[in-house]
Formats: C-alpha cells, structure tokens, sequence
C-alpha cells in the first residue's frame, strides 16, 4: 500500500509542472489582452493547434470578455475571427454580449451577433441582453435585438419579470416598448457572419512579429 501511495504521488509530482505551465501560459495570454498587446497575445492564438483564445482564467474571464469590457472592435474582431467562443460565460453566467450591453455598446453586440453568439443566452441572474438593453434605456439597442430574435417575455429570476414588463413599467420612456411591440410582419434581415470581416482588425504584416494598432 506505502509503496501504492508513493507512486501516486510521483505520477502527481510529474503531472503538475505540466498543467501549471498550461495555466501560466494562459494567465499570460490573458495579461496580454488586458494590455492589448497584440504582440504577445496573438501569435499565441496562431500557434497550430492552440485553443487559448478560449481560456479561462482565474478571475473567471476569457478575452472576448476582456475585450468586450474594453469596448475595442480591433480586438473583438481578431478574438472572433480565430474562433472566440461568442457564448462563453464568466463567473456570473455574462457571455461577452451581456457585458457589451451594459456599456451601452452596440456595435460590438452587432458584430457578436454576425458571429452566432446567442441573443437570448441569460446570466445566472436569467438576466438577458434585452433585459439590460431596456434597463440602460437605449432604444435603438432593444430595437436591433427583437430585430435579431430577442425575446421579450422571457423572465428574470430576481424580481420575475420580463424585458416587455421592465419597458412597460418605464413610463418616461414609451419608446423601449414601442421597440418591443413593433410591427415586424415583415421579416427584417439581419446581419450574420459570412466570411466578410467588418470594421477594424489586428493583424500582423507578412514577417512581422510587430502589432498594427
């Protein structure tokens, strides 16, 4: 039995360096991305086989949500078109669109959408971005996402209601509810990844180790 143990022990003593360097490698990716240092972080990605773009750390993020809390569509669009998982949750149940809705950031829920992240996927709280999108009182927000499937009666888990029951109980603001329950008959196109890149990118030069910021 001793001699049982022993061996146990050494087969963890020799397994640890290896998933300790897997986690220092991706505590370092994600150091990177919060300094948007496009020099460390994306030949990091690009390495063949490589899933880091997906890690997650300590802190419970991964970098599309870090990108996300800094409102940038340079990083966003690098992160999504090297295969960032759009509806990653952090330690609260956020996916990237969540967090983007709170900053009131548009554009950078536009392009989540155009790379399938879903538009009804709830936090831990069951609070949804069109819950939020109502909440911040931004109009065109809650417009573009019933555009885009939001539904709005789904229900929060705190107080039980949905995004129609917050937009109807905002009196001064009639037009989240007139977002809500508009007309859309006639079925509006809505934008969704095709292989055609939008706005800002990060790259690198043909032979450059350099960032093009």
């Amino acid at each position: 039995m001793r001699l049982f143990l022993i061996a146990l022990s050494m087969i963890a003593l020799a397994a640890s360096p290896a998933s300790a360097q897997k986690q220092s490698e991706g505590e370092t990716f994600l150091a990177a991305v919060r300094d948007l240092d496009a020099g460390t972080a994306l030949p990091m990605i690009d390495e063949p086989g490589s899933r880091i773009v997906n890690f997650k750390g300590y802190e419970g993020d991964t970098a599309l949500h870090i990108v996300a809390e800094k409102r940038s569509l340079q990083w966003l669009n690098s992160l999504l078109r090297r295969d960032a998982d759009t509806n990653a949750v952090n330690r609260d149940g956020d996916t990237a669109m969540i967090i983007a809705a709170r900053l009131n950031w548009q554009e950078g829920i536009e392009r989540l959408v155009r790379y399938k992240a879903d538009v009804n996927k709830a936090n831990r709280s069951g609070v949804t971005p069109l819950m939020i999108a109502v909440q911040v009182r931004n109009e065109s927000l809650v417009d573009y996402l019933m555009s885009v499937g939001a539904n709005p009666d789904v229900a929060d888990y705190s107080a039980g209601l949905s995004a129609r029951d917050y937009a109807r109980r905002d009196n001064r603001n009639p037009g989240l509810l007139a977002a809500i329950e508009k007309d859309r008959s006639k079925k509006e196109e809505a934008s969704e990844g095709n292989g055609i890149e939008f706005g800002p990118v990060i790259e690198f030069p043909a032979g450059s180790g350099g960032s093009d910021d």
